[in-house]
């Protein structure tokens, strides 16, 4: 596997997860900036293009700075298909996973949450996951292959730089919701033994069984 490319991916999935934190202090519980002051719009003929959420002033401009700062490399480097479509490639990359440890990382949520009745802003849900997962996974590729389209570069070899990115960022987002979860379950477990009032006969059958 490419080294290059593992390098990457984990330097896309750290960037996933620090605008995951940090959009979890500014949103707090309520996703999609359900509570913050912002302009909406919710007129379906803009609803549809965003698969029925509304247009908020957050999502549009934090999307256009996001946008802005993957395009910093176009600046210290001549302009080309392959940057170009290495830059794509990573917006639409971050913007699934750094949605999903949203959720995994945010306190109000979790994995047990993460359902279409909990998450009102996703309105179309396919095999446990929001419809444009799938969509942003899509895209991803297509933007990682317009060099192979176009002929700028062996088809197989950006396939493969894809997939080693793509998985190796797939790992490291299983990794650290498999960790969260089991933080999170342990956390819950010592809570209901601290409030529940039958919690001293608890604690004593763990200590007989010790």
């Amino acid at each position: 596997m490419d080294s290059a490319s593992i390098v990457y991916g984990c330097y896309l999935f750290l960037l996933s997860f620090l605008l995951a934190k940090l959009e979890i202090q500014i949103e707090g519980a309520y996703g999609w900036a359900e509570k913050l002051p912002t302009w909406r719009i919710t007129d379906p003929r803009i609803t549809r293009f965003l698969l029925g959420k509304p247009l908020t002033g957050y999502h549009f401009y934090l999307n256009l700075v996001l946008l802005a700062f993957f395009h910093l490399p176009l600046l210290l480097a001549s302009a080309s298909v392959v940057l170009e479509s290495e830059i794509l490639y990573s917006y639409a990359i971050c913007c699934v996973v750094w949605d999903f440890l949203w959720f995994v990382l945010n306190p109000s949520f979790g994995l047990k949450r993460y359902n279409r009745r909990e998450v009102w802003w996703f309105k179309h849900w396919v095999l446990g996951l929001p419809f444009e997962y799938y969509v942003g996974g899509l895209f991803s590729f297509i933007f990682h292959m317009i060099p192979a389209i176009l002929g700028k570069m062996s088809p197989i070899n950006i396939t493969l730089a894809w997939a080693t990115k793509t998985l190796t960022i797939v790992i490291l987002t299983a990794l650290v919701t498999l960790f969260v979860t089991h933080i999170n379950k342990n956390r819950h477990r010592n809570l209901f033994f601290e409030k529940h009032p039958d919690s001293d006969k608890h604690k004593g059958r763990s200590e007989n069984f010790s």
